[in-house]
């Protein structure tokens, strides 16, 4: 059945600092969920600490409102009391107030506290008192009470604390006051201890988990899990949230059960349009509890919202969590498995990792006290018999790229082995077997980042095969191999089609079938494509120390593997076994050239900086004509690297020496070049009837 939902319960993590010394607290809750508390005790100073400080500082802290009014309550008085036991070495003794979601009543926060200094003797101090040396100041949200010349005596320091609730506090937030109280001796040993008075928290919104998802979920099902929060007056602000789904794993293999897949926010309304946007741009993450390639970890970060109070009473928000069921070893039909949700408020100690099963208290947390609402959600699965359990893949080729240069080519080509969604077991001993024309040769191999799994690949004469040990539904493999394609063989170079067929065999776990077989895919190759990448061994920082004059560091800064040029080109690094490149080229050289031959079929595409740069050997430009939809590549005069312009009237070309140092023009549409004077190569260009070739500076479009 579908349409589940559960409600859940509020937990309240704490920290050892979170509570004072007057021990465990008592906190209800005035909305309809059972709050439990983790009660930690504040321990004695460590030994080290007591030495340094003895006799350590107590204190107490607490206040006039409870729980149950706290949104109705405008202003909170805390009640403090201190005692001190100040030895002869104490130079210095300072009280701060700081407060978590909460201002003090007054811009001047002296207003908002008042304080009396009560000595062993029965003296009495206070701000009107001259006797006694003291300074207070305000910074950034606290307030400081500092005391000094009272070493050697016993005193009482108790006051009050005028506080509001903060402007930006929002539901779910926990409002305390902390005071920080630090001794400094003569010598500049310091102790510090804290008081903090009891905590209660802004009611949080309405929480509620469900799933629209038909029970039972299948093997390769999909189950949606929504965690849905509901924001309602008299509250107007959401604090720092963090929703979380967990899903469970079979306990002795770690094996994920229910792999989470993606996350969505599945709706929000009635919030401010910023708000809005805000929780669309949150903040996702999708993790493994094990480190390992299943994820059962999904959760959202949501920033302070707000309620677009003026058109909305109410405002909600629902985070979808996408799983797939998987198949772990132990898995029976019917089983039922526990999904856990949490949102957490406030900040969890800079993202620490807040343990929890969605049944029984948090485990971890990070620093301060957080509110913490979990749930859990029933799932049933339903496995097909034993023998029905079978593995289902899916294999698919294709072709990633293609490189046409020095009159040889190579080809990418990607091979993809999956899961599909009939699948219902985990595949073992997968060969995936990719066939190859004779003209083809394997050069290298990348393969995606092998999980719990492993893999092996071998060229065994036209056929590549690639086997893998294993595979889950959360382990997909793609390999990609680099391909050589030999075309010096005029029955291959003018083949209109080089295709590259590929299967895969597999088996399953049991080994009720050991034949089973993906259906045969297939790729056309396109070798008629150029593509290139731009070197660059000079870094843009030009400071470095000048290796031909060590007085300089003005020099350009190199890539490894590179040299600097020297004073023949200061700004300027490459190759240090090829310093002959270092000679200032003409503009144009460095960009990838393309230039309209004038006759609707032919353009000229030049890349001499590029895949490869020309030095009075190898081919620069090409002449691509095209035949329909099909085109063919001719390699251009090696003596010119870039093809410039062309004259619309009587055809001549303009172009770049292959040292990229001289200007070049052929007369014959680029079978020969001859070197012109610049002045004559400029003369020609200004005559009018030129048209430009294209320059980029990137791969151009295959």
């Amino acid at each position: 059945m579908g349409g589940h939902i559960t409600e859940g319960k509020l937990l309240l993590l704490l920290s050892p600092l979170t509570l004072g010394s007057k021990g465990p607290m008592a906190c209800s809750v005035h909305l309809c969920w059972c709050l439990c508390l983790l009660l930690l005790l504040w321990g004695p100073p460590s030994a080290a600490a007591s030495d340094k400080c003895s006799p350590f500082p107590r204190g107490e802290m607490d206040h006039n409102v409870t729980s149950s009014d706290v949104t109705n309550v405008s202003v909170i008085q805390y009640e403090f009391r201190l005692d001190l036991s100040l030895s002869t070495s104490v130079s210095r003794a300072a009280v701060s107030a700081t407060a978590t979601s909460l201002k003090f009543c007054h811009n001047d926060s002296r207003q908002s506290v008042t304080w009396e200094l009560l000595a062993s003797n029965g003296t009495t101090f206070d701000r009107t008192s001259p006797q006694l040396t003291y300074t207070e100041k305000t910074h950034e949200g606290s307030h400081e009470l500092a005391l000094k010349e009272i070493g050697g005596q016993n005193f009482t320091l108790h006051g009050t604390i005028c506080m509001k609730i903060s402007d930006t506090a929002g539901a779910g937030d926990l409002l305390q006051s902390v005071l920080r109280v630090t001794v400094t001796h003569a010598d500049n040993r310091t102790c510090t201890t804290f008081v903090h008075s009891p905590y209660f928290y802004l009611p949080p919104p309405r929480m509620w988990v469900g799933s629209d998802t038909p029970q039972p979920v299948p093997m390769m099902g999909r189950l949606n899990t929504v965690v849905n929060l509901r924001l309602s007056p008299p509250a107007s602000r959401l604090t720092l949230s963090r929703v979380q789904v967990r899903t469970p794993s079979e306990e002795s293999s770690r094996e994920v059960i229910l792999t989470i897949q993606t996350t969505d926010i599945d709706h929000v309304t009635g919030f401010t349009a910023a708000s809005k946007d805000d929780v669309l741009s949150s903040e996702a993450n999708i993790r493994s509890t094990y480190s390992s390639y299943q994820n059962d970890v999904g959760e959202v970060l949501f920033p302070p919202l707000r309620r677009d109070d003026a058109n909305f009473t109410t405002s909600d928000l629902a985070v979808l969590f996408a799983a797939r069921a998987e198949d772990y070893s132990q898995l029976s039909n019917d089983d039922v498995v526990n999904v856990s949700a949490a949102v957490t408020f406030g900040d969890v100690g800079g993202g620490g990792e807040v343990g929890w099963d969605g049944e029984s208290m948090p485990v971890g947390g990070g620093s301060g006290a957080n509110l913490i609402w979990v749930s859990s959600l029933p799932v049933t699965l339903q496995a097909p018999p034993l023998e029905l359990k079978q593995p289902d893949l899916e294999l698919s080729i294709s072709q990633k790229s293609a490189c046409a240069y020095d009159g040889e080519t190579r080809s990418k080509v990607e091979v993809k082995v999956v899961h599909t969604d009939n699948s219902t077991a985990t595949a073992y001993n997968v060969t995936a077997r990719v066939y190859l024309t004779a003209a083809m040769t394997l050069v290298r191999h990348v393969n995606s980042e092998l999980r719990q799994n492993s893999l092996s690949l071998q060229q065994l004469g036209s056929v590549v095969n690639v086997d893998i040990e294993r595979m889950t539904f959360s382990d997909p493999t793609t390999v990609t191999l680099d391909l050589d394609v030999d075309l010096s063989d005029p029955r291959a170079r003018l083949a209109r089609h080089h295709v590259i067929t590929a299967d895969a065999v597999f088996s399953d776990r049991w080994g009720n079938s050991t034949g089973m077989f993906t259906a045969i895919d297939y790729v056309s190759l396109k070798l008629d494509k150029f593509c290139s990448r731009r070197l660059n061994w000079t870094s843009s920082d030009a400071s470095c120390t000048c290796s031909h004059d060590v007085s300089r560091e003005d020099c350009a800064c190199c890539q490894h593997g590179a040299c600097q040029c020297g004073d023949v080109n200061p700004a300027m690094c490459q190759p240090c076994d090829s310093l002959h490149l270092c000679q200032p080229y003409l503009d144009g050289f460095d960009a990838i050239t393309q230039l309209d031959a004038g006759d609707g079929q032919t353009v000229f595409i030049c890349a001499p900086y590029h895949l490869y740069r020309a030095w009075s050997k190898g081919i620069s430009c090409y002449r691509r004509t095209s035949t329909g939809s099909d085109y063919s590549w001719a390699a251009v005069n090696p003596m010119v690297s870039a093809i410039m312009s062309r004259d619309t009237n009587t055809g001549q070309l303009y172009g770049i020496s292959n040292n990229g140092l001289a200007h070049v023009i052929s007369d014959d549409n680029g079978v020969t070049w001859f070197t012109v004077h610049p002045d004559y190569y400029r003369s020609q260009l200004a005559s009018g009837n030129v048209e430009n070739a294209t320059l980029s500076y990137g791969p151009p479009e295959m």
